[in-house]
């Protein structure tokens, strides 16, 4: 679920561009707080670009380890992640990925944990789903967080996305915030409809040793 690209370009994203640039206020006046982006700063932000100590933040935000079929729409997802993360190996690349489950409110919140290490470059992602809701985090409410606008927003078959830099916050490679509508085009492509929100980030050292080639689930 991480890629390679281009710092400029920001790589595979380039082609999500089709939608046009939306100047968000940085002050963030008027958007209403939401428990899932404070949710996600617990889980992804600290640790961010070590792997190894990822499981033990995700488990003090409150998330238990989870099986890909745990939900519908997380089935869906992993199976598209799986594939994908096979052909990565199918390269030499070493991968790593785990799922994570907090129950709360009336629905659980899903956590995918993803590592590759692929020369140049190792890149971890931190991907929250709330599947099935109808409303997206507020991308004045993100921000206001990182105090900057978005760089790139896009609106199209159903998906609204956008996708922030975050040079203000060290081993950032972007953060996308993302909302696919039910029966939507991009909901058939994506495997599920509501809300998500994810952070890549570059690994901060290459792991010592040779080790597990490829490591599924480390939080079981």
């Amino acid at each position: 679920m991480t890629g390679r690209r281009g710092r400029a370009t920001r790589g595979g994203l380039a082609a999500l561009a089709a939608g046009m640039l939306l100047l968000v206020p940085v002050t963030g006046q008027g958007a209403v707080p939401d428990a899932r982006l404070e949710v996600f700063k617990q889980a992804c932000l600290p640790q961010h670009r070590q792997p190894e100590a990822r499981p033990e933040v995700v488990r003090a935000a409150g998330f238990v380890a989870a099986p890909d079929k745990d939900h519908p729409m997380l089935a869906e997802v992993m199976a598209i992640s799986r594939q994908k993360e096979g052909e990565l190996r199918a390269d030499g690349v070493r991968t790593e990925t785990s799922v994570w489950r907090r129950d709360g409110g009336d629905h659980p919140l899903y956590l995918v944990l993803t590592t590759a290490w692929a020369e140049p470059i190792a890149l971890s992602g931190c991907y929250l789903f709330d599947f099935g809701a109808e409303a997206g985090i507020a991308p004045e409410a993100v921000s206001a967080w990182l105090a900057e606008r978005p760089a790139q927003t896009v609106d199209q078959s159903g998906m609204t996305a956008q996708i922030w830099n975050v040079e203000t916050i060290d081993g950032v490679w972007d953060l996308q915030n993302s909302q696919v509508s039910a029966g939507s085009r991009a909901a058939m492509i994506v495997g599920y409809d509501g809300a998500s929100i994810k952070l890549t980030s570059t690994v901060a050292a290459a792991p010592s040793g040779e080790g597990d080639a490829n490591r599924t689930n480390p939080g079981n």
